[in-house]
C-alpha cells in the first residue's frame, strides 16, 4: 500500500538504474516507494528514531541503505544520478551558507548529482525559488500537488494547469476545501500555489517521466477499492479520464458492490456540484448574481439555487422504470450524484461510472444521496443561506427535493440509510451499524451530531496522551 505522502510520486515513471539519494527519510513514507522503484537507494536521516524506523520499514528491500546523520554533516565520495528532496530544503545548506540559504542548498544538491543527474524537489512556495533553480539546472518541469505536497490527492502538470481545460478540475479541488477560486484565475494558480514539485535536470531531463496531464488517487478507501485516475491527452488533442482499480484488475466485487475500470471524455465545464457550491454562497454573490435577494422566501431561495438540478431529475426520470407506483433505476446509477454529472445542452453528461449496485435502486434514494453529499461538502462553508443550516437534515433534504419536483417519504429515507451504510462499510471499512446510526442522527439533528464528533475526537486525543 502506497503511503499518503508517497502518492506525490506515484504518477511518475523512473529508470531503475543509477544511484539514488534521498534527503531525509522521515518515517520511510517515500523511502519505501524509492526502494521499490530503484535498485540502489541511500537515504540520510538526522533523527535516530526516524532512521531506525525507516530501516525497519525497508528491511525487506536490499537496495535501500539508511544512514543516521544530519545531512549538513554528510559527505559523499560518489555522485548520484537522482536526488530526492521532499521537504526540508533549508536543511540541505552548509552551516556557513550565509543569508541565501536556498541558493546554497540548491547548489549543494546540484553538486551531488552526476553531470546529467536529476533533482526531484518538493517544497513550500518561496519567493524567487524558481529563478534560483534555473541558475543551477538547465531544464525544469513544475507540478502542483493538491492540497499540498505532504498529503497530495492530486498532482497536476504545469502544462495542463496553464490551460482553460484544467479549470473544472481545479475548481473541484478547491470546492472540496471550501475555497472559491474565480475561473479566470485558474491559469495563475502556479503563482498562488502554496507548494510545488519540480523535476530539475543539470542537462536534459532523462529517466523521469510523468505520462499524463494529471494524476489522482482515492486513498481513503479500503485497499481493494482504491483507484488511480489519469487525465491523458489522446489523438487529435482529445483529453480522456482513465480510472483504474489500483490492484490492476478490471473489476473488483464484494457483496452488492462492483467497481469497474472506466474511461470518460474530459468535460471542461464545472460539475453540477461545483455550480451549486457557487450558487448557494450568499456572501460571495451566489444568490445576488442570480437576481435573488438574501431575504427571499426559503422556497424561492431553494428554487433559485437548485434550478440547474431540474434537467438532472428529468434525466433520472427518463432512465427509470415505474414499478408499484415507484420509480427505479438500474444499479449503475448508485453514484449518479452531482460530482459526476455535467451540463450538456439541455441535458447532462455522466462521467466516472465506476460503481454498480447489484439490484435496482429507488430513484428517490439516489436523489437523497446526491443532496446528502452536497450538504456534507458545503458544511461549514461561509455565507450559506440559513435554510441550508436547519437542524434537521431530513427537513433540508425534503425541501430541496421538493423544489426539484421530487416528493420524499419516510421509507425513501430508510432506503437511503440502509444503502449508504452498506456502501460505506464495504468501500471504506466503516462499521455498518454505527454508520447507520450516524446517518439517522444526521437526519434528525445535524448540529448535535457535529458536537458529538468533536467530543469523540477530543476524548480520543486525551487517551492518546494519557
Amino acid at each position: 500500500m502506497t503511503s499518503k505522502c508517497a502518492q506525490l510520486l506515484s504518477g511518475f515513471s523512473f529508470d531503475r538504474a543509477g544511484r539514488v539519494l534521498e534527503v531525509g527519510s522521515g518515517c520511510a513514507g517515500i523511502t519505501r516507494l524509492l526502494g521499490e522503484r530503484f535498485d540502489e537507494v541511500v537515504s540520510v536521516e538526522g533523527s535516530r528514531h526516524r532512521a531506525r524506523l525507516a530501516s525497519e520499514r525497508t528491511r525487506d528491500l536490499p537496495g535501500v541503505t539508511v544512514i543516521c546523520q544530519p545531512f549538513r554533516e554528510s559527505e559523499f565520495t560518489e555522485k548520484f544520478d537522482t536526488v530526492f528532496c521532499i521537504g526540508g530544503l533549508g536543511d540541505c545548506a552548509p552551516v556557513d551558507s550565509g543569508e541565501d540559504v536556498y541558493h546554497a542548498a540548491l547548489g549543494r544538491l546540484a553538486d551531488l548529482l552526476t553531470p546529467d543527474g536529476v533533482l526531484l524537489l518538493a517544497v513550500e512556495k518561496q519567493r524567487g525559488l524558481e529563478s534560483t533553480l534555473r541558475e543551477h539546472f538547465a531544464e525544469t518541469r513544475f507540478y502542483y500537488p493538491y492540497p499540498n505536497y505532504q498529503h497530495p490527492d492530486c498532482v497536476i502538470s504545469e502544462d495542463f494547469l496553464s490551460t482553460k481545460q484544467a479549470d473544472g478540475l481545479v475548481a473541484e479541488m478547491y470546492a472540496r476545501a471550501n475555497v472559491g477560486v474565480e475561473p479566470d484565475k485558474h491559469r495563475n494558480l502556479p503563482f498562488f500555489a502554496n507548494s510545488f514539485l519540480v523535476v530539475a535536470g543539470k542537462q536534459e531531463i532523462r529517466g523521469v517521466s510523468f505520462d499524463q496531464l494529471a494524476y489522482l488517487v482515492s486513498s481513503a478507501r479500503r485497499d481493494k477499492f482504491r483507484t488511480t485516475t489519469r487525465i491523458v491527452e489522446g489523438d487529435a488533442g482529445k483529453i480522456w479520464v482513465k480510472k483504474r482499480p489500483s490492484s490492476g484488475a478490471d473489476t473488483v466485487q464484494e457483496g452488492p458492490i462492483t467497481l469497474t475500470r472506466c474511461d470518460s471524455p474530459w468535460v471542461d465545464t464545472p460539475s453540477l456540484q461545483t455550480v451549486l457550491d457557487e450558487r448557494c454562497q450568499v456572501g460571495k454573490g451566489g444568490l445576488a448574481q442570480n437576481g435573488l435577494a438574501k431575504n427571499g422566501s426559503a422556497e424561492n431561495r431553494f428554487e433559485q439555487i437548485f434550478k440547474p438540478c431540474a434537467p438532472w431529475v428529468r434525466f433520472l426520470e427518463a432512465t427509470s422504470v415505474q414499478r408499484g407506483g415507484e420509480r427505479y433505476l438500474s444499479g449503475g446509477f448508485v453514484d449518479c450524484t452531482w460530482d459526476d454529472v455535467f451540463a450538456e445542452g439541455d441535458g447532462f453528461r455522466r462521467i466516472d461510472e465506476e460503481w454498480t449496485w447489484a439490484e435496482d435502486i429507488a430513484m428517490n434514494v439516489v436523489v437523497i444521496r446526491a443532496i446528502y453529499y452536497f450538504l456534507i461538502r458545503i458544511e461549514g462553508m461561509p455565507g450559506l443561506p440559513r435554510e441550508l443550516e436547519r437542524r434537521s437534515g431530513k427537513t433540508v433534504i425534503r425541501e430541496i427535493a421538493g423544489v426539484m419536483g421530487v416528493q420524499l417519504i419516510d421509507s425513501d429515507f430508510a432506503g437511503f440509510v440502509t444503502l449508504e451504510a452498506a456502501f460505506q462499510s464495504i468501500v471504506f471499512g466503516l462499521n455498518e451499524t454505527r454508520y447507520r446510526l450516524s446517518l439517522r442522527w444526521y437526519l434528525r439533528d445535524r448540529p448535535s451530531q457535529g458536537l458529538f464528533r468533536t467530543l469523540r475526537r477530543l476524548m480520543k486525543w486525551r487517551r492518546s496522551i494519557s
